[in-house]
């Protein structure tokens, strides 16, 4: 080959080189714009059985503002020239590097149009998907594998910042809300640090001395289940929940888990406890301020006062973001608690977990 041949050659390789590598960048580093902040209503304070002082609410927090530390990337390919492989490594790609704890997708609708498409997407990443193991034994609509539904049956309630399975002994490590329909009016996502969680002295010692907070599942048997369905309309039966009909199997099932406390009563009913010390990494995660009765590793009852007191205190720092369709929202769900604001009309969001918070 002669040098001018040559020279030809490696100017057209370099060119394709570079024109392949402007190609691969999908994402490009964006803003997160302030939107009008969210005026906080007292009444959601309220959330599930247990009820506030409310009279003090206003010296926490009068507004949520959007979440302005979470970085942003707009999908700037187009579905034509995108493949979901491509897609997903340069995704991955994103998250990995993330420090702060909470990373958003916008626009990714360009290139994923249905659940099919975000669930190839979400296995491309070859991320180990966790099951949903509920802490109060509630069913989530399956919508692939490793990918579920986000729940519908209470729009008019606050679910408050919270981390997913803080519960269980081995709590999910990310987990992600794809936007597919905005709610008309309200719906926002709440997004909230751990780290931010102030735990008073005396909260601290009580858990401590008292072993952690327990948690207790019941899950009824099949048959009983369905001769009276009304009673349990989003529970799930043991041999639902652990793929089989064998009670040895069952409790293998929550071993494996780390939930070791597994006793059937006489009428073939399931309690299963699990013991959580109360924090993890050095940040207050556990489920004491979900609102529900909440006992000790001892059996000892957590003050209803202080669990009001920190359902009250855990709004101070919280944020709030109305996710669109395309949006992809992606925490570590060890350090960043996410929840959702009341809503009406339909809202359409799925979810999906993996065992992974750092690789």
């Amino acid at each position: 080959m002669k040098l001018s041949q040559l020279s030809s050659c490696t100017t057209l390789c370099i060119l394709s080189t570079a024109t392949a590598s402007v190609r691969r960048e999908l994402f490009v580093r964006s803003t997160l714009k302030e939107a009008p902040p969210v005026d906080f209503q007292q009444e959601w304070v309220h959330d599930f059985d247990i009820q506030a002082d409310v009279h003090t609410i206003d010296d926490v927090v009068t507004e949520l503002r959007s979440p302005h530390f979470v970085p942003t990337f707009d999908f700037v390919g187009t579905s034509n020239t995108t493949s979901i492989q491509s897609l997903a490594l340069q995704a991955k790609h994103q998250i990995i590097q993330d420090t702060t704890g909470a990373i958003l997708f916008r626009g990714l609708n360009k290139a994923l149009h249905n659940v099919s498409e975000f669930a190839a997407f979400w296995s491309a990443m070859q991320w180990r998907p966790v099951e949903h193991v509920s802490c109060y034994n509630r069913k989530r609509e399956s919508a692939s594998i490793g990918v579920d539904f986000v729940d519908t049956d209470v729009p008019q309630m606050v679910l408050g910042p919270h981390n997913e399975h803080a519960c269980n002994p081995n709590p999910t490590g990310r987990i992600a809300f794809y936007g597919f329909q905005p709610a008309d009016h309200g719906g926002e996502s709440l997004v909230r640090h751990n780290s931010a969680i102030e735990v008073p002295d005396y909260v601290t010692d009580f858990v401590r001395e008292h072993g952690g907070i327990q948690t207790t599942r019941v899950y009824a048997d099949h048959d009983r289940m369905m001769q009276d369905k009304s009673r349990y309309p989003t529970s799930m039966s043991w041999q639902e929940r652990c793929g089989t009909n064998s009670k040895q199997d069952c409790k293998d099932f929550f071993s494996s888990r780390g939930m070791t406390g597994t006793k059937f009563d006489e009428d073939d009913t399931l309690t299963v406890t699990s013991v959580h010390p109360g924090w993890l990494d050095g940040s207050w995660f556990n489920h004491i301020e979900y609102g529900f009765p909440t006992k000790c590793a001892d059996g000892t009852d957590f003050p209803r006062e202080w669990q009001m007191e920190m359902k009250k205190n855990k709004w101070a720092e919280t944020f709030a973001y109305k996710l669109q369709e395309g949006d992809w929202l992606v925490l570590d769900n060890r350090s960043v608690q996410h929840g959702r604001l009341p809503y009406e009309g339909k809202r359409l969001l799925i979810v999906s977990y993996t065992d992974e918070s750092y690789l």
